[in-house]
């Protein structure tokens, strides 16, 4: 199998990130934008405005409820929004490491004769923890210092070739710090659902980085049957029954049926379809709700315009008339 999906791999990655960026950043000018009314509108409701001698019209909700409504209820949204990325993200941690730890608690000491023989052969000693437990079960953990998980239940299940054919496809995971990047792409799926195409990048993602790891097996027969082998034995035990579903961790059973067909047909490729009818609804929804914020901008700052306090209005310059003040505003 030639090595075609480990660039993929890169460049979806590469694709998300300055998605993810862009999106990011219109949402920080859109944020200051906001904040600068709020502000405004804040010392409005606090009673701090003052009006200038010779201005007639003063900021109130009574004068403009629309515009100080919707630009109330955006700086709510965002004060939430932040709130609510703020827990999800710690929420989520704690989820990989509570299942983490719950695999964990059962480590041994010491790796047995077989599975150390070959975690020296493809050196990743000190990086392989084996575990007491009867079900089949192998994964990727760990942000900065990612290691592998793997049962004795599985090592016993798997003939030589087989386990070497894991801990290599496990060991791209781990190279390639895949569950640090699924850690930040699940999080970022779950706060920009509404952006078009998003959730099938990441979707492209995991498959082509499965792939790629299964590419780090081997090209030869021999490979592919271990590979082979290893999936069928481990998707037909209860490893695929674990509640893992969202973790941020990399699993050997993940993305099975792209990579069964890959393995028995070389010119395999799956195809994703990122321009479908969700992707358009997205969009037209955004394009509709970025017009109706440019109009509610443009009205804002026709509003304050009127209002001499915000700098919009100059300040009228007086004078004194038979001892009355006479204001001329321009």
């Amino acid at each position: 199998m030639p090595k075609i999906f480990t660039a993929k791999a890169k460049k979806v990655f590469r694709n998300i990130i300055i998605l993810s960026m862009i999106v990011f950043g219109g949402l920080m000018v859109f944020g200051f934008f906001v904040y600068q009314r709020l502000f405004i509108f804040g010392e409005m409701i606090l009673g701090k405005l003052k009006s200038a001698c010779g201005c007639t019209e003063h900021l109130s909700f009574s004068m403009h409820p629309f515009i100080i409504s919707t630009f109330l209820i955006l700086g709510l949204g965002l004060l939430a929004g932040a709130g609510l990325l703020i827990y999800k993200t710690v929420k989520f941690k704690k989820l990989n490491y509570k299942f983490v730890m719950a695999h964990l608690k059962r480590a041994k000491p010491a790796l047995r004769a077989n599975l150390r023989e070959v975690v020296n052969e493809l050196g990743l000693n000190g990086k392989v923890v084996e575990i007491r437990e009867y079900t089949p079960a192998v994964f990727c953990f760990g942000f900065f210092q990612p290691k592998i998980c793997i049962s004795d239940g599985l090592i016993s299940a798997l003939s030589a070739g087989e386990l070497r054919a894991v801990l290599r496809h496990e060991r791209r995971h781990l190279l390639n710090h895949d569950p640090l990047k699924l850690f930040c792409l699940k999080l970022g799926e779950k706060f920009l659902f509404f952006v078009p195409g998003f959730k099938t990048l990441v979707k492209q993602y995991i498959t082509y980085s499965e792939m790629a790891a299964d590419e780090d097996v081997g090209v030869g027969d021999n490979e592919k049957t271990s590979l082979a082998g290893a999936l069928f034995k481990i998707i037909n035990q209860e490893e695929q029954a674990m509640l893992r579903n969202g973790l941020a961790l990399s699993f050997f059973s993940s993305v099975i049926e792209e990579r069964v067909n890959r393995l028995s047909d070389a010119s395999y490729a799956p195809v994703f379809k990122i321009f479908n009818r969700q992707f358009f609804a997205g969009a037209a929804m955004l394009v509709i709700i970025l017009l109706s914020v440019l109009v509610l901008f443009k009205d804002s700052n026709a509003a304050l315009a009127t209002h001499q306090e915000f700098g919009s209005c100059q300040m009228p310059e007086m004078t004194i008339t038979d001892g009355q003040c006479v204001a001329e505003t321009n």
